[in-house]
């Protein structure tokens, strides 16, 4: 869930109360919305959604059933930045015109290791983000004047948790009672490893892990 602490009252609010996975929340430039992401109209895939902060409504951005994460506002409020795995890794990706009736959802990065975390310029013309290359992550910037539009997007609807997905409720009959339990550990993992060094000689380990799940009792050595 998410929630909002304003520093000067020091008073802690819940924005959201459900059993939905909600993630890597972001303020509008006017701190009126919030942007986040989360697994509210299925199973699958996490789209982007927007808070209202006044009024409490969430709004749907994105829909597909792909991975959508940390998005970000521009800094003049028409577009959100955010890292998807549309095309198989994650790429950054641009929706203009988020809640407008024609938005646009524009590929602007096409990296094969991955591009993560964008965020915008002050000025809103180039992007700053995480990219893997050279067997490292490094910080990469690009200009946002080359990307193209890829295709027209569904405008953004109101999102209500009536009409959304619920996980599966298990049959069969509650009955109620106390079972003596006693516990009884087990191993969980045993393994050893022995070598052999010119100066030390031989050397050796061994790792093993005892537990009891039902009692939550723990041993490792």
């Amino acid at each position: 869930d998410i929630y909002h602490y304003e520093i000067q009252s020091d008073k802690l609010v819940k924005l959201t109360d459900d059993i939905y996975y909600d993630l890597t929340p972001a303020f509008s430039p006017d701190d009126k919305l919030v942007v986040f992401s989360s697994d509210r109209v299925g199973p699958v895939g996490i789209n982007i959604f927007t808070y209202n902060l006044k009024t409490g409504e969430i709004k749907q951005l994105t829909f597909s059933e792909y991975k959508n994460l940390s998005p970000k506002w521009s800094f003049k409020s028409d577009r959100i930045i955010f890292t998807s795995d549309k095309n198989g890794s994650a790429n950054v990706y641009l929706l203009e015109n988020p809640l407008s009736e024609t938005p646009r959802l524009i590929q602007v990065t096409d990296f094969v290791t991955g591009a993560f975390d964008p965020v915008f310029t002050p000025d809103d013309s180039a992007i700053v983000f995480c990219g893997y290359q050279d067997r490292s992550y490094n910080i990469f910037s690009l200009k946002l004047d080359s990307v193209t539009a890829e295709q027209p997007q569904p405008p953004a609807k109101t999102w209500n948790e009536a009409s959304s997905w619920k996980p599966g409720i298990l049959g069969g009959n509650y009955i109620k009672g106390n079972v003596k339990y006693k516990t009884k550990f087990s191993f969980d993992i045993a393994q050893s490893v022995i070598a052999y060094d010119a100066v030390f000689g031989s050397v050796g380990g061994f790792q093993g892990a005892l537990t009891d799940m039902l009692g939550n009792h723990q041993y490792h050595f």
